[in-house]
């Protein structure tokens, strides 16, 4: 099965939902609209609100080692973990570390 195209942007998709719940970000009649770029959400206004905090320095978390800020308080502690050294994942079997549980799951 060729993969699906969205009209608007080209990107291509290999599952119909996938599509769908694509054109629904490019917006529409019943798209929600952000106020400070033009991008349109059309599933939720949900996804809306959740866009808009990018343009917000209100809800920021902000790095004391580097000054660098976040929207996600996961992606803060992630990335905090790159000051720390801390590797908080341990192989029960032989005691080695990791930073992230994917790498972990590798070993």
């Amino acid at each position: 099965e060729p993969p699906l195209e969205c009209t608007e942007c080209g990107r291509g998709f290999g599952q119909k939902p996938d599509l769908v719940r694509h054109r629904l970000a490019h917006g529409g009649e019943r798209g929600y609209a952000c106020g400070r770029c033009g991008r349109g959400f059309g599933e939720a206004q949900s996804f809306l609100i959740l866009h808009q905090r990018r343009h917000s320095s209100h809800h920021l978390i902000l790095c004391p080692c580097c000054n660098r800020t976040f929207m996600w308080a996961s992606d803060f502690v992630r990335h905090h973990q790159t000051h720390t050294g801390e590797r908080p994942y341990q192989c029960g079997v032989c005691q080695k570390t990791f930073k992230r549980t994917y790498h972990l799951n590798v070993h």
